[in-house]
C-alpha cells in the first residue's frame, strides 16, 4: 500500500471530519481543524491512499523544545497498516526541524490499544492527568527526539 503524507488542505475537511466522527466519542467540531491549519499548518498532516484521505494527525510547538501531539486518527478501514506509524514519524520530524527535543501526548487511560501503539513507537507513560477528557482520566506519555 502506497502511503503519502502531505500538509492538510481545506478540501480535505469533509474526509478529515468524517475520520474524526467515526473514531471519538466526543469528536471535535470542524472549526477546531480549520483553527489549527490557520495556526500550525505544517504540522497538521495527512494521510492519503489512491486518493482519498484515511488518517490524520495534528501537532503544535510548546515552546521552543516540546512538540504536542494534538490528535491523529486513522479510518478503520486502514488501521494496523502503517497508516498512523508513517504519520506519527512525519510529524516527529518535523517536530525535529523546529528544534523540539521530546514529544509529548495525552492518551484516554482506558484506551489500552492506543497506548500499545504510542509505547512501540518509543514513548513512556509519565503520569497521569485527572478529568482530562471530561470525567475521565488521560495518560501523559513522553518521547526524546535524537538529533
Amino acid at each position: 500500500m502506497d502511503i503519502e503524507i502531505r500538509t492538510f488542505r481545506p478540501e480535505d475537511l469533509e474526509e478529515v471530519y468524517e475520520i474524526e466522527r467515526r473514531s471519538f466519542l466526543w469528536p471535535w467540531s470542524q472549526g477546531v481543524f480549520i483553527h489549527l491549519h490557520h495556526t500550525t499548518p505544517h504540522l497538521f498532516l495527512v494521510a492519503v491512499v489512491d486518493g482519498r484521505v484515511v488518517g490524520y494527525v495534528m501537532g503544535e510547538m510548546e515552546g521552543a523544545k516540546v512538540g504536542h501531539v494534538i490528535n491523529i486518527a486513522v479510518h478503520e478501514a486502514y488501521r494496523r497498516r502503517g497508516v498512523g506509524t508513517r504519520l506519527m514519524e512525519e510529524l516527529e520530524r518535523r517536530f525535529g526541524e523546529l528544534g523540539a527535543e521530546g514529544v509529548k501526548l495525552e492518551v484516554r487511560e482506558g484506551n489500552e490499544e492506543a497506548r500499545a501503539f504510542y509505547r512501540g513507537l518509543g514513548y513512556v507513560e509519565r503520569g497521569r492527568v485527572d478529568r482530562y477528557y471530561w470525567n475521565l482520566t488521560a495518560v501523559r506519555m513522553e518521547k526524546k527526539l535524537g538529533r
